[in-house]
């Protein structure tokens, strides 16, 4: 090699590869190059033609220079420790001259599993059953009356003041009425008592105004027992040119029976005025035998507590 340039040389000492090895290549080097410029010269860049004398002084600096620095100062610093967890940078060049590579590209993320299908909506479930299990049947509503006075009027079960008395869904019912006119002379009595029971019952709480929030549905069954008794005036053929005033007792009474059907409404659980419509095929027996069979309408107003 008969020409070599100061930045050639320069870029080779400089690398980290031969710091350990700079200060020994460095001194052949000067030796090398002090020989060939003893012999006529050498050319340095961009054609300048320098002296021997000068050359041998330059590469004598040069060399005193490599063996003076020590192999540490060429070399590049230890890396800092990287925490654990922290990704680790690029790695730098070795040389000036090597390539920068480009950044190893992302790993792409594993495709995520394919959802399951989703399932078909159950059918809905049939009337009175919900979430798999039978609808609990709504309680009856819970008898809380126990006495309960009040009006009837019945040719089977009895008319006037009426006095009840409640058993859960049962009721027993007396009702009695008194009428005396002419000092004594007439008076009429009505006894009768009853019996009903409350099929079914039902209530409304969404009521408003005057229509009752509990109705019900009933079987009555009674007995009735209608007594008069008067007197009644009657004269005689005059006798002498007097007449003689007489009088005669008379009596009637008669017994029936009834049963049917019919509702209530108001206070049949609770507390408060309750009104019944029924219609009751009764029969009537007096002291001739069987008088009439009719169905005739019976109603009661009655409060409860």
């Amino acid at each position: 090699m008969n020409a070599i340039s100061l930045k050639q040389l320069n870029n080779l000492t400089r690398s980290p590869q031969v710091a350990s090895l700079g200060s020994l290549c460095y001194t052949f080097a000067a030796a090398d190059l002090v020989g060939r410029a003893a012999e006529g010269g050498m050319h340095w860049n961009r054609g300048r033609r320098v002296t021997s004398q000068r050359a041998a002084v330059l590469l004598a600096c040069g060399a005193i220079w490599a063996n003076v620095m020590p192999a540490s100062a060429w070399a590049q610093p230890a890396p800092e420790p990287i925490p654990a967890g922290t990704a680790a940078p690029p790695a730098a060049p070795a040389s000036d001259s090597e390539v920068l590579r480009p950044p190893p590209p992302a790993p792409v993320p594993a495709a995520a599993a394919p959802a399951a299908p989703a399932r078909p909506a159950a059918a809905p479930a049939s009337v009175g059953v919900r979430d798999g299990a039978p609808e609990p049947k709504r309680p009856d509503p819970e008898q809380s009356n126990v006495h309960g006075i009040g009006i009837a009027g019945s040719f089977a079960t009895g008319t006037g003041l009426t006095y009840r008395r409640y058993f859960g869904n049962t009721s027993v019912q007396l009702a009695c009425l008194a009428i005396i006119t002419d000092r004594g002379n007439d008076a009429v009595a009505f006894v009768g008592g009853s019996l009903v029971r409350y099929v079914l019952v039902w209530s409304s709480p969404g009521a408003r105004g005057l229509l009752p929030s509990t109705s019900a549905l009933r079987v009555v069954g009674g007995a009735h027992y209608y007594l008069r008794r008067w007197q009644e005036n009657t004269t005689t053929e005059p006798t002498q040119g007097v007449i003689v005033p007489q009088s005669e007792q008379k009596r009637q009474s008669s017994f029936n029976l009834g049963a049917g059907l019919g509702f209530e409404f108001g206070g049949i659980v609770k507390s408060g005025f309750s009104l019944s419509l029924d219609l009751v095929l009764t029969a009537a027996i007096d002291k001739d035998g069987l008088d009439y069979i009719l169905p005739l309408p019976q109603s009661s107003l009655v409060y409860s507590w």
